[in-house]
């Protein structure tokens, strides 16, 4: 890789915007649902899909339904773009906070 990419690869992840929220990993056969959040969603449904590949859950809440994961599904619930003058305490405060708001206001059957 050139040096010159290296550069530019670097400015662009450093101006990229963070982007967290609410996620729901839903058992497709029974409708219930783990809910969680996340400073990183493109990170939790990354970590999701590696997960259904390898037909092992992350979650430890859900290993005893999980089987090979195929009916299971990754659901955005709501998202939140990170402000320039929060720190990440900030963030991830502010994304809990919004997770709390979703879990007290949907009708679901949870893990």
């Amino acid at each position: 890789m050139e040096h010159a990419s290296r550069k530019e690869l670097a400015a662009a992840y450093k101006t990229k915007k963070q982007v967290g929220g609410v996620y729901c990993i839903v058992n497709d056969t029974d409708g219930r649902c783990l809910l969680k959040y996340t400073a990183d969603l493109a990170g939790a449904k990354n970590r999701f899909d590696f997960a259904k590949a390898t037909g092992r859950s992350t979650e430890i809440k859900l290993t005893d339904y999980w089987g090979d994961g195929s009916s299971f599904s990754f659901s955005v619930v709501d998202t939140l773009e990170k402000k320039e003058d929060w720190d990440d305490k900030r963030f991830i405060r502010e994304v809990r906070l919004l997770a709390e708001i979703w879990k007290e206001n949907l009708d679901k059957n949870w893990y």
